[in-house]
């Protein structure tokens, strides 16, 4: 375990005009369409920006973060389509919120 609380806040991304710094120390990364999210590794716990715990809903990611070292990671989930596409809605769907899909019905001869 670490030795602080967690989660801690994140470091959120933000639109900017112009590129200050150095750019031999600036770090520019791509904004995908994903949800900010910390990850304790080797623990296989999930945090968003917001503090919810996410383990329980994204338990393969948790799963497979226990493989790797002990560490905090802050970092993004992003759904991917086999299209290579962003699936935002994806994401919303598997943490039970946004659109859910119609549940299926017995189909009997009427």
């Amino acid at each position: 375990m670490p030795p602080f609380d967690l989660p801690v806040p994140l470091a959120l991304c933000r639109s900017v005009d112009h590129i200050l710094g150095d750019p031999h120390t600036t770090a520019i990364e791509p904004k995908f369409d994903g949800w900010r999210c910390q990850v304790l590794a080797g623990a296989g716990r999930l945090w968003s920006r917001h503090g919810t715990d996410l383990s329980t809903s994204f338990a393969d990611i948790a799963q497979a973060s226990r493989a790797l070292p002990d560490c905090v990671l802050d970092c993004e989930l992003v759904a991917v389509l086999d299209s290579g596409e962003p699936a935002f809605g994806k994401l919303q769907s598997r943490s039970g919120r946004g659109p859910r899909p119609t549940p299926a019905r017995p189909w009997s001869w009427g």
